[in-house]
């Protein structure tokens, strides 16, 4: 485990190396979680097993090599009890530091195997 969260590398991934659709991990709300909700994923947590389906073609060759990461981030008006009296917002926003996003200076973590 701690071999591949030391060995991880900031790359830049062209959308055609992604060969399975994105599963998300870890969701985090901004206005409620802790230091603690954001430290990692724990065993026996809800998101903490998953699967995915390798969506090669003719065109991908050799051998997986990593597992990449990256983050998403909602920026909307919040509809729970909590934030009933905040302020709304006129226009969400969404964004993605994904390869289907293009270039960002956040780029993606890639965990080489």
């Amino acid at each position: 485990k701690e071999y591949y969260m030391m060995s991880s590398r900031w790359s830049e991934l062209r959308p055609e190396a992604v060969l399975a659709d994105p599963v998300v991990l870890k969701e985090l709300d901004m206005c409620t979680c802790t230091i603690a909700d954001s430290k990692g994923i724990s065993r026996g947590a809800p998101q903490s097993t998953f699967d995915f389906e390798i969506q090669g073609n003719d065109n991908v060759v050799g051998p997986i090599s990593a597992f990449a990461g990256w983050f998403t981030a909602d920026f909307k008006s919040r509809t729970d009890e909590v934030g009933a009296s905040a302020p709304k917002l006129p226009s969400p926003a969404f964004l993605s530091t994904g390869p289907e996003a293009g270039y960002t200076h956040w780029g993606q973590q890639t965990f080489y195997l």
